[in-house]
């Protein structure tokens, strides 16, 4: 790299650092804020240095970024990109043409998006009347997060729009105000080139939640909202849903994926009989609790380590969610994550590609998971205290 991305470089992170931790001053999660920060810096650098871009995905991007980047110079145009996925390979490209070929800065982003998301989790915790310290900690070190935030992919963008959609929205549940809507138009358009069937997802059942949640008073207002959420996803509405209409469609890009996935396709069969075998009640069983028990010799240890991670996020927002007193307001966190998850078990066919995504979910439920580790420490607590007493012995 040159001076000028070093210089790049250096104000992306300062930026990103003094902006994750002023807000984390604001809810006092200042130090959970700064170890994600270290931690998933740590690990960026490490995997860049060990195995450098790696992820197949993340090779896609820094090539479309370089196509992008002669083409802003004179060039021919970049190649074609997916719908609802221009807007990272685009944004490095500018970025490429500005300070020259530099992966660096587009990891530097993910880090800064990374600590961003920690303290919009801890705002909607906060929001919600849910553990602000202990969701900034589960965000900072979840381990999924943590690693796929590491590699040049969008990942770390995309979870931080969508918190910052369940953000606002949990805000609009209390109260309409100006700078609330403005978030979630904002965050949709973006999260539109950035993941854009999750905006649509996101943008549906959040507004379906939030209009049927609404007392007499509001209901109007929000009503308001709701139709305006709808007419920010219309305009691209019919091109990211093209090729999700029919079940027909959905099974084709299932088995497509099993296809691409070789040993990770669901059932660990060949890509042919993949394609053949898998259904959608597999799909749905796998994408809900898999990778299974005796699947893990054959997929290795961080399938293995997903699957507990993710058993966790299921056990503890079920108890977070049960025990809550707010349970109505909760939906409009739950719902939206859930939805995630229905799509990822209509649409994935190999645990790969699974893996990364359901990330997605596990993130936004992160808030009431952090209520439900807090159920089941109080628990053990006095569990404990009980068993050492006197009149116990």
């Amino acid at each position: 790299m040159g001076l000028t991305a070093w210089l790049a470089l250096a104000l992306c992170i300062l930026t990103g650092a003094a902006a994750t931790l002023a807000w984390a001053r604001r809810l006092d999660v200042v130090l959970p804020a700064a170890v994600a920060l270290v931690v998933q810096g740590v690990l960026a650098i490490g995997l860049y240095l060990a195995v450098g871009l790696w992820a197949p995905d993340a090779t896609l991007y820094d090539d479309l970024a370089r196509e992008v980047a002669a083409h802003l110079g004179g060039g021919p145009p970049p190649s074609a990109m997916g719908e609802g996925k221009e807007a990272f390979p685009n944004l490095l490209g500018v970025v490429y043409y500005v300070v020259g070929a530099a992966p660096a800065i587009g990891l530097a982003l993910n880090w800064a998006a990374h600590g961003l998301l920690v303290t919009t989790l801890a705002g909607v915790a906060k929001r919600t009347g849910l553990p602000v310290v202990r969701t900034a900690w589960l965000a900072a070190l979840l381990p999924p997060a943590l690693f796929w935030s590491s590699f040049l992919l969008r990942e770390s963008i995309s979870w931080l729009l969508m918190a910052l959609f369940i953000f606002a929205l949990v805000g609009l549940a209390r109260r309409i105000t100006l700078s609330d809507v403005i978030l979630v138009a904002t965050s949709l358009v973006a999260l539109l080139w950035f993941r854009g069937t999750a905006a649509i997802i996101l943008g549906a059942v959040g507004m379906a939640v939030l209009v049927a949640s609404a007392r007499r008073t509001p209901i109007l207002l929000r009503l308001g909202v709701a139709l305006g959420a709808l007419l920010v996803l219309a305009p691209r509405l019919a091109d990211l849903l093209a090729g999700y209409t029919t079940i027909g469609d959905l099974g084709a890009k299932r088995s497509l994926l099993s296809s691409a996935a070789d040993t990770t396709s669901f059932g660990g069969e060949t890509a042919e009989q993949a394609g053949q075998a898998s259904s959608f009640v597999d799909s749905i069983l796998r994408v809900a609790v898999g990778p299974y028990p005796w699947e893990w010799p054959t997929l290795g240890a961080p399938f293995a380590l997903d699957a507990l991670v993710w058993w966790a996020v299921i056990a503890l927002t079920a108890v977070g969610w049960w025990k809550a007193p707010n349970r109505v307001v909760l939906l409009l966190i739950v719902l939206p994550a859930l939805a995630i998850s229905v799509a990822l078990m209509l649409t994935s066919g190999n645990y790969g590609t699974m893996q990364r995504l359901r990330v997605q979910t596990s993130v936004l439920l992160l808030p009431v998971v952090a209520a439900g580790w807090l159920v089941v420490e109080t628990r053990a607590r006095r569990l404990i205290e009980a068993r050492r007493s006197p009149a116990h012995t």
